[in-house]
């Protein structure tokens, strides 16, 4: 559709530009990606089970979310995180490398089901901002506050209208959950929507569907970056 992301132009992108700068900046973002790892456990436990506490969820993905910044910032002839996201997304190469990753291992097929059962990723600025919760019952369940969410407007201290910002932005024309398509483009705007609300928006820990939300953003951004950049 016209509003999904990857439409930009994939000539901007180089994937081996990583490997032509300078040594110290390849060993800092492999570096941030170490830090991302999980605790080791013995057994076969799932990436996100094997975080010692809720705060360790969330640096695992800010650890990941930064390595991999930094990685798309060497590969992309376009400034900005949001413009170098949407860039990234719109390669062709890593979309097939993404769907191969997916059909491989059905863990990882896994992850990025669940995760792409939670789109659309809300902005919880606006949430928070529009006073959409104050209007909704206590207690009612996440995919019952989708629909809600998606139709709800609001004025800022402006008069200005507004409606909640979500990634993937295409969520309205497709629909919510499984019907989004699962692939590279969509999985990284909803993985960009997390990294929004942590770095700028009002992400608790203690609040179970964010841990939820971050949890599943982790496993998929974890796994690409390990099975699809070649990330160790």
């Amino acid at each position: 559709m016209q509003n999904c992301p990857g439409s930009d132009d994939p000539n901007l992108i180089d994937l081996h530009r990583f490997l032509l700068v300078d040594r110290t900046t390849q060993d800092l973002i492999r570096t941030w990606f170490r830090r991302a790892e999980p605790p080791r456990s013995p057994g076969n436990q799932d990436a996100e089970d094997r975080w010692l506490g809720q705060e360790q969820r969330f640096e695992g993905f800010i650890y990941a979310w930064i390595a991999f910044n930094g990685w798309a910032m060497t590969v992309c002839d376009v400034d900005g995180d949001e413009a170098s996201v949407n860039l990234v997304g719109s390669s062709r190469d890593l979309q097939h490398r993404f769907l191969a990753l997916l059909d491989r291992f059905l863990e990882d097929r896994g992850a990025a089901e669940r995760f792409q059962a939670l789109w659309p990723i809300f902005s919880d600025k606006d949430i928070r901002r529009s006073g959409v919760l104050d209007e909704i019952p206590r207690g009612t369940s996440r995919p019952e506050r989708i629909p809600l969410y998606l139709a709800f407007q609001y004025r800022d201290e402006r008069g200005r209208g507004h409606q909640i910002g979500f990634r993937p932005r295409c969520a309205g024309d497709h629909g919510i959950g499984a019907k989004i398509p699962l692939d590279w483009a969509h999985s990284l705007s909803a993985i960009y929507q997390v990294r929004c609300n942590l770095f700028h928006g009002y992400k608790g820990i203690r609040v179970r569907d964010d841990m939820d939300i971050v949890a599943a953003a982790y496993n998929v951004l974890h796994a690409t970056m390990r099975g699809v950049l070649g990330f160790e």
